[in-house]
C-alpha cells in the first residue's frame, strides 16, 4: 500500500512538472511573427548582421510580409525599394515574465520553479519582439542635381 501511495505520489509531481515546465515555450514558442508593411508597397526586407563586416540575409521579397524572427535576440532589419531612401529599424526583444511567473510556478511545483523558468529565459520564449507590426512610409530618394558654376 505505501508503494503504491509513493507511486501516486511520484507520478502527480510529475505530471505538474511536466504541465509546467517551460510554459512560455509551449505556449508561445520561440519564434514571433512581425509583419512588415511599406507605403509603397515592395519593398525588401533584409536582417543585418555583424558589425564591422556587415553581411543582409532578405528575410521577404515584397512586402506586405510576415517574417518569423527568433525571439531571444534584437534584430537589425534594413528596408529597401529603388528609388526610395533605405529605412533601418531595430526590433528589440524585450524580457518576458519568467521572472514575473516565478512566484505562480513557485506555488505548483516548489523548488523547481527557478529552473522550469529558466527553460523560457534561455530559449527566449518569455520574450517578446517590439514593435510586432512595422509600418514605413518610405520616403523617394531625391538626388540633388549637379549645379555647374558659371563665370559671370
Amino acid at each position: 500500500m505505501k508503494l503504491t501511495n509513493e507511486i501516486n505520489k511520484s507520478l502527480v509531481v510529475a505530471l505538474t512538472v511536466a504541465a509546467v515546465s517551460g510554459c512560455a515555450t509551449i505556449n508561445r514558442g520561440t519564434t514571433q511573427r512581425v509583419s512588415f508593411n511599406t507605403a509603397p508597397e515592395g519593398a525588401k526586407v533584409y536582417k543585418v548582421f555583424g558589425h564591422k563586416k556587415i553581411h543582409t540575409k532578405m528575410v521577404c521579397k515584397k512586402t506586405p510580409c510576415k517574417v518569423k524572427l527568433a525571439r531571444i535576440s534584437s534584430h537589425r532589419i534594413l528596408i529597401t525599394k529603388n528609388g526610395y531612401k533605405p529605412y533601418h529599424i531595430l526590433i528589440k526583444s524585450v524580457g518576458g515574465h519568467a521572472l514575473a511567473d516565478a512566484g505562480e510556478n513557485l506555488l505548483a511545483v516548489g523548488i523547481l520553479s527557478p529552473v522550469l523558468d529558466g527553460v523560457d529565459a534561455l530559449d527566449g520564449a518569455d520574450a517578446t519582439l517590439v514593435p510586432g507590426k512595422v509600418t514605413v512610409k518610405l520616403k523617394k530618394d531625391i538626388e540633388p542635381q549637379s549645379v555647374t558654376a558659371v563665370d559671370e
